[in-house]
Formats: structure tokens, C-alpha cells, sequence
């Protein structure tokens, strides 16, 4: 539907259909925007063929739901387990309605049933099976471990910071030896990109494209190689060509038409920062002055365009060339680190060794035990599953459907965010274009068992929002959107969707649009008395807990704070919240970090001249200082933390506060450390305005290491 949304009633009869006329094999597709239900959906599905005497395979162990994130994965089973709950308690609650229309069963059946399946989901627990994707691959890893050669009792990390340091430490060590040559390192350190800041030392500057290598190859089945070319020359005589373009529009512009910064890279000859310098929609000229533009002046800058579009892509090969020529000898190290003592995997490398096992047409054994067991699979967030996920589930799926089995997926392409890690809407549109009807076929899905049918609804009634609020979103997306060069073809639906409002909130909502004319950086008062205004007036509708500013950058945020602040106006911002930030948390962070590692002098240093030890002992900064800077002259190379203990002064301060922790750390899980941490350096009467609205604070494993 166009325009504004809908008056009419939804159908008050529920989205998916009774048990009595449910196919199987059948494959569902459930499409809908945000607040329309989709996650409900799913939880009525699971619940319905989990009560459904007419689902063949229902069994609780044979029904799996993916979802997106941990926290999804808790609310979905929170969600079943209370509406099961409800029927087992009370056979007139509302949800007992409901159910009726989804399964034929009396009340009094679904009533005795839900309350089985409420203890035998609690006696079952592990066969409870809704988890993320990233859950499930994990625990088939861990069952095919011998066949896909990977470690038996493998460590799985979702960082490859500590993978990528041991490797290179490692990598770099062999400097010189047989398998990496000094002149093999002498040509990488000759061919590192000359434009910007030459990097002295290029260590860090590896870690992190090595970083980003990873990251990248680990979302797709493909792999990052070098290619051969002389990129150097190629730039050069690229930037040449754009060069004189670039004059040559000059003359016609005028000189007084073009930027600063890009005439500066011009006459410097500085291509990264004529790259920084260029815009898509002016090109080197200031876009404040286009109405002295000459008429015909968008043709000229797109052609430019072009070329510097070719330039940008030269320049990024010849940034990244050398890094991947060592590339290949650096993976190398890093699976020597991964077979290590710690026998470590990245949760990337799970997916992408199913999919290579896969793709060699080889089926392992786990899946021939979980094809018997798993029958119906509830997919959540489809829109944002990548390929490689995909490519290992679908047998699965693919399986199931071949028997008795069902697919139901639930998604919205315009809320398709994760293509930054790699997730491909475009699996779900193939999906909609063949229950559309738009193509014969699905390209992802095997749909031959089915009689080629893939059954499609869409919910169009919003839940969340008010009338006033969606005829805002249409007429933003539908009408100044569309056609607009910010969505060019319109591949997700953004000004096409169908959604409508719940009859009774049609006039309901308010939304409000003010634009500051002034760009100006410095212009503060101004937005200050804007931004206060606008408080004023909704603190008079609504407390201030439901209020919201978001800002665009988060360097925005503390003047923002401080606004509020000076006006009196309690405010929490996010930033303020995370207690890693907090001074004290990272103290005892430091010295977490002691413990794990004695041998760690600043960690120690950090610890002791903190106001977590200063207030507690009394002792001062100054007095610590001094300690440190004379334990180190004194005895080049000795531990700090053994010079404190032994020194006869301090040794009566490490005896009372310190040295139970010390003894006690590779005894103790971390929670109980932690806890008595807490106690021995009374944190919670030392620093009441940091802990006072906090509970214990449990650092992750991962902060040690």
C-alpha cells in the first residue's frame, strides 16, 4: 500500500495457519518491517508444532531456531517457555485463544500439554535448541573436530588480536633464516606505499591490515592473494591523466571555484590527499559555489569522476600489494600458533572450514545424525545471514525438506545493516522474487521436494510505532526518497514496503522536524538553546527516563552532556556508563593483570600508585613513585612487585592486602577472585559514588589475557 498507512483493521485471525491444513514438506517465508511481529511469529510457530499432534518430527529435539544475536536467542526461549507456561497455569489465559487457531487440540488437551512440555523442556534443557548460528556451527565443529583436522578441545575466540601478535612475534623471529629470507623482507620494507606518513615502523601498521585480512576472508569462502603489476607506475601515470583533466575543468570552472585542500594536493602532487580532497558531487570545486558553475558542469565532473574512481583503486592495490605478498607466510604462522599449546580457533574459521569441507562434496558424519534428528528449522533476522552461513545450514535444510521437514524464515531486507560483516540480503531476495513470483526458480534453496512452492506472508500491521509516526516514515521513503540518487534502484524495498497501523492509534504519534540552518562548528549557543527548548517541551508529556538524544559522532556527546548538566537536567549517556572507562575499574584491571602475569612491572606500577591502594593504605602517589623509580636503579631487572614485598616498609601493606590474592589466584575461579578483591581493598565504603549503583564487576577472561 502507498501513502499513508492504512485505517483498516488487521485481521484479527492469526498470521500462520491452523495444523489441520499444514503441508509437509513446506517451506514459509515471513516478511515484515520493524514492529510488525516477526519475532512473535516465530516464537507462535515454534510453540504451535511443539503442541501439534498433526507435526510430524515434533519433537523438541527436532526443531531448531537460529537466531541473530545471544541476546535474541534468550528473549525467544524466555518468550516460549512463558507462553507454554501461561497455558500450563491458567486454560482461559489469552494466549489459550490464540493457540486454539493454530492447533487442534482441545483446551483441556493444550492446557495438560503445555504443562509437559514445561518440564520437559526444564528436564531437557540441551535439547532446547535455539541458539545463533555462530552456537550451532560451533557445536557441530566440535563434533566433527577429527574430520575437518581441527584441535579436540579447541579454544574459541572471536579476536584475532593475541592470534595475530604471537604470529607475527613469531613470523619476525625467522627473519633471516632459510624460510624467510632478509631480502624477501628487504623487498617488502622497499615497496610499502610512499604516500602519507611513511611507516618507520611497519609492525603496527601489518597487524592491522593482517587484521582486516582476516576479518574478511573469514565471511566468505574466497581468499585474499597478491597480484602481479607494477602498481607504482600505473598510479603515476593515472594521476597524470587525472591531472590534466583536472586543469583543464580548472580553466573552465575558474581557479576561484576550487578547494583549498585540492589545490594544495595538486600543487604538492600528493595523491592521497587529492583523494581526501575529492568529492563525487563537485570534484575538486566548492560545492557553496555552484551557481557560478558553468551550465553542463555535473557531465564534466562525472567523467572526471570515472577516472578518479580507476586512480582510487590503483591506489588501494598498490597500498595493499605488499602486505599480502608476506600475507601467505604470516597465515602460515598463524596456524602453527592456532595448533599451539592454547589450540585456539576464530569463530570465522568455523564456518569457512564446514563450507571448503562442504564444497568438496564431502558430508560430515555429524550431518547425517542431525539430518535424522532435525526436522523443522526457524531461521530469525534472515536478511542479515552471509554465505558462508548459509552454505553450511542449507544441506541441512535441504535435508529436512527431502523428508517431512519444514523452513520457516522470518527477515526484512530493509533492515539488512550486518553487510559490513559480510551478510547478503541478497539470499532472502532470491527468496522473495521466487514467492513473488518473479523467477521459477530460488537459487539458494532446493525447493524440488516441495513441488517448487515457497509459501510467502507478509505482516502488515506495525505494533510499535503511532499513526503520525509511520505517515512520517512514508512520506520520508516514499515520496522525497524515491527516485532519489541516495537509493538508486531500489533492491530492498525502502520506498516500496506495505505497512499499515493499528485502527485505534491511527491519529496518535507526534513528530517534529527543525533544521538548523548554521553548519557553523563554533555555533554552540545556538544548538544549546535549541536542544533545551525541545527538553522543556517533552519533559512536559513524558519523564525524563523516556527521553533520547541521539548525536551523530561521539565526540558530540560530552558537550551535549555537559548542557544538560548545567541546566539541571539529570542525563546518563553511554559513554558514562561503561565502566571500563571508569579510573578505578581500570585499576583493578591492572592489577588483575599482575596477578595472571607477576613478571608485569607496569601493571603493577599502575596498580599501586592508583587511588584504589593510595586510598586504602593512605600511602601517596608521590611517596610510590619515588619507591619504583629507586627499586629499579637500585636493582636493574629485579620484579617490582618482589622489591614491594621485601622493602621494610611496604612489606606490612603487601602482607595485609595483597598477598592473599597473589597466593590464592590460580586456585580460585575468577568470580570468587574478583569477589575477594572487592573485600580486601574495601571497594564498595572507599569509592560509594563508583560502585554504589553496581554489583560486582566480573571481568571477562579475555581482559587477562
Amino acid at each position: 500500500m502507498m501513502g499513508k498507512p492504512s485505517k483498516t483493521a488487521a485481521d484479527a485471525k492469526p498470521v500462520l495457519e491452523g495444523d489441520k491444513s499444514l503441508r509437509f514438506p513446506h517451506a514459509l517465508l515471513i516478511s515484515a518491517s520493524a514492529g510488525s511481529g516477526k519475532t512473535y511469529t516465530l516464537a507462535q510457530r515454534y510453540v504451535q508444532f511443539l503442541l501439534s499432534d498433526k507435526v510430524p518430527g515434533n519433537d523438541l529435539a527436532g526443531i531448531l531456531a537460529v537466531t541473530f544475536t545471544n541476546n535474541a536467542a534468550k528473549e525467544m526461549k524466555a518468550r516460549i517457555l512463558a507462553w507454554l507456561k501461561e497455558l500450563a497455569l491458567d486454560p482461559d489465559s489469552p494466549k489459550m485463544a490464540e493457540t486454539m487457531q493454530l492447533v487442534s487440540l482441545s483446551r483441556e488437551e493444550i492446557h495438560k500439554k503445555a504443562g509437559e512440555l514445561v518440564e520437559r523442556v526444564i528436564a531437557n534443557y540441551s535439547d532446547f535448541h535455539i541458539q545463533t548460528i555462530d552456537s550451532f556451527l560451533a557445536r557441530v565443529m566440535a563434533a566433527s573436530a577429527d574430520e575437518l583436522k581441527l584441535p579436540l578441545k579447541a579454544e574459541i575466540t572471536m579476536a584475532y588480536d593475541v592470534l595475530i601478535d604471537l604470529a607475527l612475534y613469531s613470523m619476525f623471529s625467522r627473519i633471516g633464516k632459510a624460510d624467510l629470507p632478509a631480502s624477501e623482507v628487504d623487498k617488502f620494507l622497499a615497496v610499502l606505499p610512499k604516500t602519507g606518513s611513511y611507516p618507520w615502523n611497519p609492525a603496527q601498521r601489518v597487524k592491522e591490515n593482517f587484521n582486516s585480512f582476516l576479518g574478511q576472508e573469514g565471511k566468505t569462502e574466497g581468499a585474499i592473494t597478491a597480484a602481479a603489476g607494477d602498481y607504482e607506475s600505473q598510479i603515476k601515470a593515472k594521476f597524470k591523466d587525472v591531472t590534466r583533466h583536472t586543469e583543464a575543468l580548472i580553466k573552465r570552472f575558474g581557479p576561484d571555484n576550487v578547494k583549498a585542500s585540492a589545490a594544495a594536493a595538486l600543487a604538492a602532487g600528493n595523491i592521497t590527499d587529492f583523494l581526501a580532497a575529492y568529492s563525487f558531487t563537485y570534484g575538486v570545486f566548492n560545492g557553496t559555489r555552484k551557481k557560478h558553475f558553468p551550465a553542463g558542469w555535473e557531465k564534466d565532473i562525472a567523467h572526471l569522476s570515472d577516472l578518479v574512481i580507476t586512480l582510487t583503486e590503483l591506489n588501494a592495490q598498490a597500498y595493499y600489494h605488499p602486505y599480502v605478498g608476506i600475507y601467505d607466510r604470516f597465515k602460515l604462522e598463524l596456524e602453527r600458533v592456532k595448533r599451539g599449546k592454547t589450540d585456539v580457533i576464530h569463530i570465522n574459521d568455523i564456518a569457512k572450514r564446514l563450507s571448503a569441507y562442504i564444497s568438496a562434496e564431502n558430508v560430515p558424519e555429524i550431518y547425517l545424525k542431525l539430518g535424522e534428528r532435525i526436522s523443522h528449522f526457524l531461521i530469525d533476522e534472515f536478511q542479515d545471514t552471509n554465505r558462508l552461513q548459509w552454505g553450511v545450514i542449507r544441506p541441512l535444510v535441504e535435508e529436512g525438506l527431502s523428508k517431512e521437514g519444514s523452513l520457516f524464515v522470518v527477515g526484512d531486507i530493509k533492515q539488512a545493516i550486518y553487510m559490513f560483516r559480510n551478510a547478503d540480503y541478497k539470499i532472502m531476495r532470491d527468496f522473495l522474487d521466487k514467492a513473488e513470483g518473479k523467477k521459477p526458480e530460488a537459487a539458494n534453496l532446493n525447493l524440488a521436494p516441495l513441488g517448487g512452492e515457497l509459501k510467502y506472508v507478509n505482516l502488515p500491521v506495525n505494533y510499535r510505532s503511532d499513526g503520525e509516526v509511520l505517515s512520517y516514515v512514508d512520506r520520508l521513503f516514499k515520496e522525497k526518497l524515491k527516485g532519489s540518487p541516495l537509493i538508486g534502484e531500489d533492491i530492498t524495498e525502502l520506498t516500496t514496503y506495505d505497512q499499515r497501523v493499528q485502527p485505534a492509534r491511527v491519529e496518535q504519534g507526534y513528530v517534529r522536524t527543525t533544521v538548523l540552518e548554521s553548519a557553523a562548528p563554533d555555533d554552540e549557543p545556538r544548538r544549546k538553546e535549541w536542544l533545551l527548548n525541545v527538553i522543556a517541551q517533552a519533559r512536559g508529556r513524558y519523564p525524563l527516563g523516556e527521553i533520547a538524544i541521539l548525536v551523530a559522532k561521539n565526540r558530540r556527546i560530552e558537550p551535549v552532556v555537559e548542557w544538560l548538566t548545567e541546566a539541571g537536567i539529570p542525563v546518563a549517556s553511554l559513554s558514562s556508563l561503561d565502566i571500563r572507562k571508569r579510573r578505578v575499574v581500570a585499576e583493578l584491571i591492572s592489577y588483575l593483570r599482575f596477578l595472571e602475569t607477576p613478571s608485569d612491572d607496569l601493571s603493577f606500577a599502575d596498580f599501586i600508585t592508583g587511588d584504589v591502594f593510595t586510598r586504602l593504605t593512605g600511602l601517596t602517589r608521590e611517596e610510590l613513585r619515588d619507591f619504583i623509580f629507586n627499586a629499579h636503579r637500585q636493582q636493574k631487572g629485579a620484579l617490582l612487585y618482589a622489591a614491594f614485598r621485601n622493602h621494610p616498609k611496604y612489606k606490612e601493606y603487601w602482607e595485609r592486602h595483597l598477598d592473599e590474592p597473589f597466593r590464592k589466584v590460580g586456585y580460585l575461579p575468577i568470580y570468587e577472585l574478583v569477589s575477594l578483591v572487592y573485600a580486601r581493598f574495601a571497594l564498595f565504603a572507599n569509592f560509594p559514588e563508583v560502585f554504589g549503583r553496581y554489583s560486582i564487576i566480573t571481568p571477562k577472561c579475555s581482559i587477562l589475557n
